[in-house]
């Protein structure tokens, strides 16, 4: 699954045999059909199975969140200043 030129839209569900949440996508969650009962596949490949809903929360997959994290736009190019004929400095 890679995100290239669309924003990846996704939710963390906490993962039933690991200690972890897993990022899965919003088509992911919302497929289920006969060949998916009830496992889901991450961003970074799991297949797992959700935790009960009152499960507390627990920390997100530290592949999901390089999949996920935001990507930093580019710093600004620093182009010279032109001095104005004004300008004292």
């Amino acid at each position: 699954m890679t995100a290239t030129t669309e924003r990846l839209r996704f939710i963390w569900i906490t993962a039933l045999h690991y200690d972890v949440d897993h990022a899965v996508t919003d088509e992911e969650a919302t497929d289920r059909t006969s060949d998916h009962p009830g496992a889901f596949r991450s961003v970074c490949g799991a297949e797992f199975l959700p935790a009960a809903m009152e499960c507390a929360p627990r920390p997100p997959c530290p592949r999901c969140r390089i999949v996920v994290r935001p990507r930093l736009p580019e710093p600004p190019r620093l182009t010279p200043r032109r001095r104005r004929w004004w300008s004292r400095r």
